[in-house]
């Protein structure tokens, strides 16, 4: 007794793995830089492995450098001298900008030339990444100063001069440089110049490359083609607007890049353009491959393009079988027609080509326009090409055009719900969907007793795209993402819609996805229009207009069995289209209607996901929902 009173009452010792210095860095490694300083405090154990972890996080060279003055201070003894020393050997980055003019002097990372000198002279055995910003390349000597035989990254932006003849050699003089970022900050600074490239060879180690210029011309892509180890191309070229028109002789695959230099870019996986830079560069830039080039990734950043530029770009990806991820955002430029090949091309776009590329695993296109062009290409005969890619694992087909309303009649999905099942039954290593669909909008009443819900414009009982097909179960498929998609209201037609998409993505979580040009999808779940009001509560004339379509419908009793069926709703039109009313909707493209309707239908699809998981079906999940 006495010993178990003794142990209750002693205070109980921290495990001896929070004492262990290699665990205590991965601890702290994850630890958030108010916390970190908190642990310093703590016990000396600590000290050590906090301290190195904030000193790794400390970037600015101008604090850094204020920070030795102060050791160097009189008053100082030699023991916090030495341990100041020792706090540079956590230093992994170092930030700066500069500059000798007073006027700048308030700014955060601002250094002066004395001040860089003094800290050249100091150790920074961890020192492998440089981030700064020069007037002028004839400082560059001076920066480099501070790099380190381990230094393997450099971005390096020049505020008035651009780079001249001497800047790359002296960066080929880091034996471990592996990144390097070359960025020209004014834009009307015509860079990079007629053979200003012509020593990117000698950078025999540089694997990721970032340029920021204005353009990018034949000699300049010859030199890249001769950069051995070349991994990640990154292209950052100014564009104001869209594109001029290109005559027809200057598309052709021949005229873009002479023939492919043997082993050029023989060891390129990725080329990544960012906004703004023209089409016509990339274009120039894929011509110039070798057919040994490992290209994986083709990434495109809100970047102009035209049906003439696309279906060029479209020819040159043709025998690139390896081709992984195409993320692309392409801004169609309102410019007409023009002859391409010696024809003339439409106004039209296509991506069937892309079904072509059987290695294919993430395919990402955000389409942004100023009228509706993006969307006719996107049809039920798209998805079924898609569909033979086995291993195609994400899907995003996002679109947004300025004069895009949600009850507008000119912005009218083609790819219907029942549409996706046929990539349920090609695709199926799918995770990710995200595709603008419609869902039914009303019910052939010619049809006796089973009612089912017409998914097409036509209710001829002999079209092939009538009915929803019978569901393909593809339990791969984690998120469904439904970003603008023609839906119902409440009502036995969104009834049997989700229980149609409850048993083709039983593991589905349904969400709002990514909106056009924005980066980031919504988190899934939160259905919160752009002012902060939760869709879904609260009144409004969206919320009476659904409400007095169905009240209570579509949310089944019991399983299997759906609400009496309602009447067509006023803005109900067949196929998907929808009508819209002066006063019936809110808020900027119909974004609130669209995501009340979205949010639920969501609610819908997951209760019977639950109800099919828990083997309370039945049965309908061998046909065609039934609404009565």
């Amino acid at each position: 007794m006495q010993g178990y009173t003794q142990a209750i009452s002693s205070p109980a010792r921290p495990p001896r793995a929070l004492f262990i210095a290699d665990i205590l860095h991965l601890i702290f490694d994850h630890t958030t830089t108010r916390s970190l300083a908190a642990c310093t405090r703590i016990c000396k154990a600590w000290f050590i492995p906090a301290i190195s972890v904030l000193w790794r996080r400390a970037t600015r060279a101008r604090g850094i450098c204020e920070a030795i003055d102060l050791a160097n201070e009189p008053s100082w003894d030699r023991a916090k001298r030495a341990r100041a020393i020792f706090y540079l050997s956590h230093v992994v980055t170092l930030e700066f900008a500069l500059t000798d003019e007073p006027d700048y002097f308030h700014e955060p990372y601002a250094i002066t030339t004395p001040s860089l000198q003094m800290l050249a002279f100091l150790p920074f055995p961890a020192l492998n990444s440089l981030i700064f910003s020069l007037p002028h390349p004839g400082k560059l000597a001076i920066a480099l100063a501070l790099a380190r035989p381990e230094t393997h990254t450099v971005r390096l932006l020049l505020l008035d001069t651009p780079p001249d003849s001497t800047t790359i050699p002296l960066l080929a003089l880091l034996p471990a440089l592996r990144e390097l970022g070359l960025f020209v900050q004014r834009q009307e600074t015509h860079w990079p110049g007629p053979r200003m490239l012509d020593a990117l060879p000698q950078l025999r180690s540089v694997r990721k490359f970032h340029l920021k210029g204005t353009t990018l011309a034949l000699d300049h892509i010859r030199s890249l083609g001769r950069m051995e180890r070349l991994e990640e191309l990154l292209l950052t070229l100014s564009q104001d607007g869209p594109p001029s028109p290109l005559p027809a002789s200057a598309l052709l695959p021949g005229i873009l890049a002479p023939r492919p230099q043997e082993n050029a870019f023989p060891s390129l996986k990725s080329i990544e353009a960012h906004n703004s830079t023209p089409l016509f560069p990339i274009l120039q830039l894929l011509a110039s491959l070798s057919s040994t080039t490992p290209l994986e990734q083709l990434i495109l950043r809100m970047i102009w393009t035209d049906p003439a530029l696309h279906h060029a770009l479209l020819k040159l990806l043709e025998g690139r079988r390896g081709l992984r991820e195409l993320p692309w955002g392409l801004l169609s430029a309102p410019e007409p027609a023009i002859p391409l090949y010696g024809e003339l091309v439409q106004e039209a776009y296509t991506f069937h080509p892309l079904a072509r590329l059987p290695e294919l695993r993430i395919l990402d296109l955000t389409l942004t326009s100023h009228t509706p062009r993006f969307l006719p290409c996107l049809t039920r005969s798209l998805l079924q090409e898609l569909a033979s890619l086995s291993h195609l694992q994400e899907l995003r087909l996002v679109t947004f055009d300025y004069s895009f309303h949600y009850l507008s009649l000119e912005h009218n999905p083609g790819i219907a719900l029942g549409d996706l099942g046929l990539l349920a039954q090609g695709c199926r290593e799918l995770r990710v969907l995200q595709v603008e669909f419609y869902a039914p909008e009303a019910i052939d009443t010619r049809l006796p007793h089973d009612n089912r819900i017409t998914i097409g414009a036509s209710t001829d009982a002999n079209s092939t795209n009538a009915w929803l097909p019978p569901p393909h179960p593809l339990p791969s498929l984690r998120r469904l993402l439904l970003a603008w998609s023609r839906l119902p209201p409440p009502s036995p037609r969104l009834t049997a819609a989700a229980k149609w998409t409850a048993v083709s993505f039983p593991n589905a979580r349904l969400g709002w996805g990514r909106w056009a040009h924005e980066g980031m999808d919504v988190e899934d779940g939160v259905w919160e229009g752009p002012f902060g009001e939760l869709l879904g509560e609260g009144g409004g004339p969206e919320a009476r207009m659904d409400e007095a379509v169905a009240p209570g419908a579509g949310a089944a009793q019991d399983a299997g069995h759906a609400a009496p069926v309602q009447p067509m709703p006023a803005d109900g039109v067949q196929g998907g289209q929808t009508e819209h009313r002066e006063g019936q909707d809110v808020g900027y493209a119909g974004i609130h209607l669209a995501r009340r309707r979205a949010r639920a239908f969501a609610l819908e699809v997951e209760m019977w996901q639950r109800v099919y998981r828990e083997g309370r079906w039945e049965g309908e999940e061998q046909g065609v929902g039934l609404c009565g």
